[in-house]
């Protein structure tokens, strides 16, 4: 009994069945572990009151990023010791941006070893920052790639992101040729899309398209009145 309460508690958040109890049987033999679901709902806000975790793991990025870094914001201010990591299989640069503002200690894409898991796990629970391969090449192309210079009517910069985002648009693209072109999932392309509306001030896909031939961004030789057609 002391032996199994004197491991550190890892609650494991997200994911399907099969994945939440194949990451908790990989990390028992250094863990406690306990699963949850999904980081909304009374479920996993209980499990932090009763268990008070050393560590928690999200195994994806949600579908709704905005309801996810509510959550883990209020999770950091609740708990301030716990050592947090995301497991997922997207590491785009506008994902990491705001995981890493939000504070997450470790960000793993699902491509690495169970070795290098464990590693990282390691490493995050002594107080240090895990990222692996493909999350630092995103991190350093990010900081390579200069934003583009094209402005908002608020005169905000425009990602390079949105940038290809809104290139897609002028294409007549739907979400998910989108994702797949971007290498990203449709839910994300699609919390993107409303993000860029918002942020160039126009209401549909439609006003985005036009705005960004005004603005030069397309290359591609539709005209404004084959754009209108795009739903």
């Amino acid at each position: 009994m002391s032996e199994d309460s004197s491991r550190p508690m890892a609650l494991i958040v997200g994911g399907d069945t099969l994945l939440r109890e194949g990451i908790g049987a990989l990390l028992s033999p250094a863990f406690r572990t306990n699963l949850v679901p999904d980081v909304v709902g009374a479920g996993f806000t209980r499990a932090l009151e009763q268990l008070r975790p050393n560590l928690v793991m999200f195994l994806n990025w949600p579908s709704q990023p905005h309801v996810f870094l509510a959550a883990f914001k209020k999770l950091k201010a609740a708990h301030p010791g716990v050592r947090t990591i995301i497991l997922s299989d997207e590491a785009d640069h506008e994902i990491l941006s705001d995981a890493l503002a939000a504070g997450v200690d470790g960000f793993l894409t699902r491509d690495i070893t169970a070795e290098s898991l464990r590693h990282s796990l390691q490493l995050v629970m002594l107080g240090e920052r895990a990222y692996s391969a493909r999350v630092v090449d995103q991190l350093l192309r990010g900081r390579r790639t200069a934003p583009v210079e094209v402005k908002t009517g608020t005169g905000a910069t425009l990602t390079n992101r949105q940038r290809d985002i809104l290139r897609c648009l002028a294409e007549g693209r739907s979400n998910k040729d989108i994702a797949r072109r971007l290498g990203t999932s449709e839910a994300t392309v699609k919390v993107q899309v409303r993000s860029l509306l918002r942020r160039i001030g126009v209401e549909n896909r439609t006003q985005a398209a036009i705005w960004a031939i005004d603005a030069g961004i397309n290359e591609t030789s539709r005209t404004v009145s084959q754009l209108r057609s795009v739903s």
